[in-house]
């Protein structure tokens, strides 16, 4: 299988073939990381659930979504391989100050710029 996640330009972009989700929920149960048995007949509605998943905010969880998750688990993993330069938590504080401000003076992303399409609320089945 190739590489899910790869660098395209400028972007980390993963990528999975929502032909494969059927695949993947059923070896997901059998190597007991999805609870549920379950048949998908429509993996596009299943991949636009799946979609809703990843970038809902979870409760509790100080407004993380699991994409953030990964991205952090991502990031733990670079630093473990020894990317990036260790600086001290003062440097560190200084650095995300300034990456606040410059994200609050910037407008918000525009749709046409995402890879993903997130089904509004309203939209899903009940």
């Amino acid at each position: 299988m190739p590489d899910l996640a790869r660098i395209e330009g400028d972007d980390i972009v993963i990528r999975v073939p929502i032909a494969t989700i059927p695949l993947a929920v059923n070896a997901g149960w059998a190597a007991h990381k999805v609870d549920t048995p379950v048949r998908v007949d429509d993996p596009e509605a299943f991949a636009k659930e799946m979609l809703y998943t990843l970038n809902a905010e979870q409760v509790g969880r100080s407004g993380n979504t699991l994409v953030m998750d990964i991205m952090d688990q991502a990031i733990n993993g670079a630093i473990e391989c020894g990317a990036g330069e260790e600086i001290t938590e003062e440097e560190a504080e200084k650095l995300t100050t300034s990456f606040q401000i410059a994200s609050r003076s910037e407008h918000e992303p525009r749709r046409e710029n995402c890879l993903i399409d997130v089904l509004p609320i309203k939209d899903r089945k009940k």
